[in-house]
């Protein structure tokens, strides 16, 4: 879809050069409010912006960098500038399902935008100028008359910040230019001369004035800005003072009132009502606060709270709690369950701790508890009642629910100074409940940070090695059974260590998966794998580049822009990209993965099941997902010639495929006699030392590629 021009852009854009905002300093009062919008919609991104004939200008936003999308943005691809030409609330629920967003660069590439919200930002005189805009890297399929209103408060507080800048502004152009902003603005303007008397007032001023002595000047509507005190003013300072406004209606209001100097004698007076704009703010700001499902705290509000009690130095103990199976029910049951069942945690938990400082909501199913005094009888003794209260069943809609509870515990100061020291303890020990044992308590001890320091180190060596160049793709050529020619090739990750010399994916890769980083990198090893592999199939056009996936990338929400914009960019064809995908992740994910997978076949993308056979739902992953190639996991290849369970097992594999209309093909294969196994059994392709260990790009398309020969 085309951006449209407004009819009256000329105007509009004159009406923005007026705030002289585009190229202004961070303000910190949008640097506030979009703060607020980020927490009240709980979005990972949200931005002011404004737009002129040519380009978006991002003016203050929250959750990216300049690596994710620069400051400015040609206006054909920005999302303001179809916002702009909305009378209220522009929402897209998910953009990769909408025409005209589905391959823009910032939804294909970072920051992936999916979900998009926004209100168009408009001067006192109806010109929209720019807009107010929450993002996710997620889909949100609803947005409520409740969201709709919360957006055009925020707004609303946004314009009102605007049009001081736009005073700010004006006063530096000289008098006129003041004057005319001054005769449009919904502020209150009142300028006196230098004997004090009111020589200008914009239509809100006048008001403020009806009924009363125009001739006693400011003291008129502001007793505290007499004649004698305005003489007093000996510099030209400007100020900004709060004071009591008495309208001449019998009205009174607080007010905030801007004063500055004019260039020949008297003063300017802005004045704004602060009761105008404070209930708005001050709603948003509880709303931003409280979790819209249990009614508790919510993250920021517990981190606020957190750190004024460790700051007072008080003994606390802290209780971090974790719902064991609640996924589950996440997955199959409806959302007014999950709500169900997190309100019914929710008071539970209330009960069982009536005397705690503060119970939260963090995210998820994750609680958090936070008591007075570091008695660690007491804090298990709490624990324990909290696991039995939320572990016994509840019912809903005549249906039994059961879940178990994890708790870890953290002492303060014993085990934290301040506040995310004592975060981290609780976190840790929760950790080694649920890996322990679920439905227990632990607290947390030295021996858990040490682990987790080591983790830490090594998860920033990965970060640096990803930012230096340290990783590098490798390729192990994939063959036919029947003729033995090269069919594909997967791509496999390999780190070069500047102490260590050339790791193993094993070495790292399940360290690695738990990162938020694995995103970004599996990103990246599927754009290089694309970019080899458009290079050989110049040469040997049905060859097929197969690819790992990162369960974050399904988490993320943007694999199939993703995926999209690899083949886009680099011209390959989808038939020869093939995705992989370990059995677990399957079991682990949404209904949201199964349609992203079923639209990557229709795209005609490969599918394959990594290391199948050795997850719990082999053929429940059948029915769902649509594979086009089971790999058969080398456990089962590496003896089944001589092993007749692992030859049974091979042969069920091969089998389903069979069945299920797949393509099957064998990892790990390092002998003739393996080989020749396999081949008797109907399996298709091959993979293994046999063939050929995994190379660097430029190796395997001198080995395999120039030479085109059976292997």
């Amino acid at each position: 879809m085309p951006v449209l021009m407004p009819i009256n852009e000329e105007e509009r854009v004159a009406a923005l050069r007026e705030y002289g905002i585009v190229d202004a300093p961070p303000n910190a009062t949008f640097d506030r409010l979009v703060r607020l919008a980020g927490h009240v919609f709980n979005v990972p991104i949200a931005l002011i912006s404004f737009i002129d004939s040519e380009k978006q200008y991002i003016q203050t936003q929250m959750g990216m960098n300049g690596r994710d999308i620069p400051r400015e943005i040609p206006r054909d691809i920005s999302f303001c500038a179809h916002t702009i030409a909305q009378d209220d609330v522009y929402f897209i629920p998910d953009t990769i399902q909408e025409q005209a967003f589905k391959y823009n660069p910032t939804v294909v590439a970072p920051p992936y935008i999916r979900f998009y919200a926004g209100i168009a930002l408009r001067t006192p005189t109806g010109e929209a100028i720019g807009s107010l805009a929450v993002l996710d890297h997620l889909p949100h399929l609803k947005f409520s008359d409740a969201d709709r209103q919360n957006l055009r408060d925020i707004g609303c507080l946004v314009t009102n910040a605007m049009e001081t800048s736009r005073l700010d502004h004006a006063r530096t152009k000289g008098r006129t230019a003041f004057t005319s902003a001054a005769a449009t603005s919904c502020y209150a303007v009142v300028c006196v001369d230098g004997d004090g008397d009111v020589c200008f007032t914009n239509p809100p001023g006048r008001a403020l004035f009806e009924g009363h002595d125009r001739m006693a000047g400011m003291e008129a509507i502001v007793p505290d800005l007499s004649r004698k005190a305005v003489a007093n003013w000996t510099d030209n300072t400007d100020r900004t003072v709060t004071h009591r406004v008495y309208c001449g209606d019998g009205t009174q209001f607080e007010a905030e009132i801007d004063i500055f100097a004019r260039d020949h004698g008297g003063w300017s007076f802005v004045i704004r009502d602060l009761g105008r704009y404070e209930a708005i703010e001050h709603r948003l700001a509880r709303l931003a606060s409280i979790d819209v499902v249990t009614g508790l705290p919510n993250k920021a509000a517990w981190h606020n709270a957190l750190a004024g009690f460790v700051s007072s130095e008080e003994q606390l103990t802290m209780l971090m709690l974790d719902l064991d199976g609640f996924k589950d029910i996440t997955q199959a049951r409806d959302p007014l369950m999950v709500d169900a069942v997190l309100k019914t945690v929710a008071a539970r938990l209330a009960a069982t701790c009536p005397a705690a400082l503060i119970i939260s909501r963090l995210e998820g199913d994750t609680f958090a508890v936070l008591l007075r005094g570091d008695d660690l009888r007491i804090a298990h003794r709490t624990a324990n009642d909290a696991i039995a209260a939320i572990s016994a069943p509840m019912l809903y809609e005549e249906e039994l629910i059961e879940l178990e509870v994890s708790v870890g515990i953290s002492l303060h100061p014993p085990h934290g100074t301040d506040a995310e020291d004592l975060m981290a303890a609780a976190d840790l020990a929760l950790h080694q409940a649920k890996i322990s044992d679920r439905g227990t308590s632990v607290i947390f001890t030295t021996e858990f940070d040490d682990g987790a320091r080591l983790r830490r180190n090594f998860e920033e060596e990965l970060r640096q090695a990803f930012d230096r160049g340290e990783l590098e793709l490798y390729y192990q050529p994939q063959i036919s059974m029947r003729d033995r020619s090269l069919k594909g090739a997967e791509a496999l990750l390999r780190w070069h260590h500047p102490t260590r010399g050339l790791l193993m994916p094993g070495t790292f890769i399940n360290v690695l998966g738990k990162m938020p980083l694995s995103s970004q990198i599996g990103e990246w090893i599927l754009n290089t794998a694309c970019q080899e592999a458009v290079k050989w199939t110049a040469l040997n056009p049905d060859f097929q580049i197969a690819v790992n996936l990162f369960s974050s990338q399904f988490r993320a929400g943007s694999l199939l822009a993703s995926i999209r914009h690899a083949l886009k960019s680099t011209g390959l064809s989808p038939k020869n990209l093939e995705v992989e995908i370990v059995e677990n992740i399957l079991t682990t994910q949404d209904g949201v993965m199964a349609k992203t997978l079923h639209d990557l076949r229709s795209m005609g993308v490969g599918l394959a099941f990594d290391d199948y056979g050795t997850g719990f739902a082999a053929l429940s992953v059948l029915k769902r997902y649509p594979a086009s190639r089971l790999k058969i996991d080398q456990s089962f290849v590496c003896n089944a010639h001589e092993d007749a369970e692992n030859a049974a097992v091979v042969k069920v594999i091969v089998y389903l495929a069979k069945v299920f209309g797949m393509d099957t093909i064998a990892e790990g294969v390092e002998t003739e006699e393996q080989f020749d196994f396999l081949r008797r059994l109907g399996c298709l392709q091959a993979q293994g030392y046999l063939f050929g260990q995994p190379v660097p790009a430029q190796t395997f398309f001198e080995t395999y590629i120039l030479e085109d020969k059976k292997i």
